[in-house]
């Protein structure tokens, strides 16, 4: 299956947006470039996920029960391209791609995310200080912008006895030269135990098995972080570097 999605931010520089809306959703080549000096001021997002699925594989170790394949291909305002510039192209393309294989004993995953371009640093906008933001969260991947990632997931439940074993490692980079004053990297690897819902409990009351209503998760995580501020200055120094390791372990209830 294919989706199609169109986000924009618009703020008007006087006056109501009432008579943009077309410009904002519908905007002709040349308009990203128009909107730096009149008209609204905007910010636009436009995506494209594709994503195939299927049931009862062939494969005989990797799990067979069903599994998809993703990939999300996006980007940011649009810029001109083709004979006289009349093919609109977006400006700033990035993805994120992936599988994801099931059964009922165990689960496979992976995921590659890219969201770099050596022009724009995705998610900012000069008209927009904090970005394409909402009350300080980011509308977005997680990773943010000029960033790339690989995570990695296995989760294995044992038959009878409704509990998850997770595993999850990511590798994750920032920074380029021009975009960002410096670079990033951060490793994680945590290991979780997790109740399932699908869990029975057997009523002392009675010989009968109902649904248990509690779920909890339990999770062990190791992080390291690397950081060179200043590694696209003219005089890159290493004074301000840093390396930290750090653990997280948390513990989540539901009802």
């Amino acid at each position: 299956r294919a989706t199609f999605t169109h986000a924009a931010m618009a703020a008007s520089r006087e006056g109501s947006l009432r008579g943009d809306i077309l410009q904002i959703n519908f905007p002709i080549n040349g308009t990203t470039w128009s909107e730096t000096t009149h008209g609204p001021v905007t910010d636009r997002i436009f995506s494209a996920q594709f994503e195939a699925r299927w049931r009862n594989a062939p494969w005989p170790i990797l799990p067979a029960g069903g599994g998809r394949v993703f990939w999300d291909y996006a980007g940011e305002d649009y810029a001109s391209s083709g004979p006289n510039d009349l093919v609109p192209r977006l400006a700033a393309p990035a993805s994120v791609v992936g599988i994801e294989l099931v059964s009922p004993v165990w689960d496979l995953g992976l995921e590659y995310a890219e969201l770099t371009h050596p022009s724009v640093l995705w998610y900012s906008n000069s008209g927009f200080p904090e970005g394409y933001s909402q009350d300080g969260w980011l509308l977005g991947h997680t990773l943010g912008g000029s960033g790339e990632a690989i995570t990695a997931m296995v989760q294995v439940r044992p038959n009878g006895r409704g509990l998850e074993t997770g595993l999850r490692i990511r590798h994750a980079t920032w920074g380029m030269e021009t975009i960002t004053p410096g670079t990033g990297k951060m490793s994680t690897v945590a290991l979780s135990l997790k109740k399932l819902p699908s869990s029975l409990l057997e009523s002392a009351s009675a010989n009968t098995r109902l649904p248990s209503p509690l779920l909890w998760e339990f999770t062990v995580e190791w992080n390291r972080e690397e950081a060179v501020p200043g590694a696209f200055a003219e005089a890159p120094s290493t004074d301000s570097s840093g390396e930290k390791d750090w653990w997280r372990i948390y513990f989540r209830v539901g009802i």
